[in-house]
């Protein structure tokens, strides 16, 4: 459960850690932390769910990294299966 004192906390935290995290950022952090709970919803009932998410955060950032913010779909489709 989401509530704004847990989002206002949740950005201090990333603050407390030199993750500036701009106004215009702000929307699109919250539907990442959407998404991300979404699919840890989905996956509540797998044997090792922390490995799972561990693997999706790892393969998300490496594939935004080897991208560097320019992709198409078949690259997004080949992140997708590796996961």
């Amino acid at each position: 459960m989401w509530d704004h004192e847990a989002w206002v906390d949740f950005l201090a935290r990333a603050q407390q850690q030199d993750i500036a995290v701009a106004e215009d950022m702000q929307s699109k952090l919250g539907d990442l932390l959407e998404a991300i709970n979404t699919y840890h919803t989905a996956l509540a009932a797998t044997d090792d769910i922390e490995q799972a998410m561990r693997t999706v955060s790892d393969e998300s950032v490496a594939f935004i990294m080897r991208q560097k913010g320019v992709r198409g779909h078949s690259e997004w489709e080949d992140v997708v299966t590796t996961m």
